[in-house]
């Protein structure tokens, strides 16, 4: 009965550090992700000024 719960106990820990690492996976590609956005808002930003600016000059 010891050598079960020892196999258990071994293998809720190995679920638990997956389980961890997944949130860090997750986390690194949500922060990837809201860079993405950033620079594509920044990108478009831009890119509706520099049509401003060329726009009074028509």
């Amino acid at each position: 009965m010891q050598k079960y719960e020892n196999q258990i106990a071994n293998l809720s820990k190995d679920i638990m550090q997956e389980l961890e690492n997944i949130k860090t996976v997750i986390k690194k590609h949500e922060n990837l992700l809201d860079n993405n956005i950033l620079k594509i808002v920044s990108i478009t930003s831009l890119g509706i000024a520099i049509i401003a600016i060329l726009l009074q000059y028509i």
